[in-house]
């Protein structure tokens, strides 16, 4: 997804998403890319 920050707060707003994903985003400029991964997946936990 590619645009303002607006709009991906629109799409972030639209899809249910864990909070810590909602405050990164707020957080970030522009949002190029999102994955989202099985919460057992190494990337999940940084392990």
């Amino acid at each position: 997804m590619t645009g303002s920050k607006e709009q991906a707060m629109t799409f972030v707003a639209q899809h249910p998403v864990p909070n810590d994903l909602l405050d990164s985003v707020e957080n970030l400029n522009d949002v190029r890319a999102a994955e989202l991964i099985p919460p057992d997946d190494p990337r999940a936990t940084g392990r």
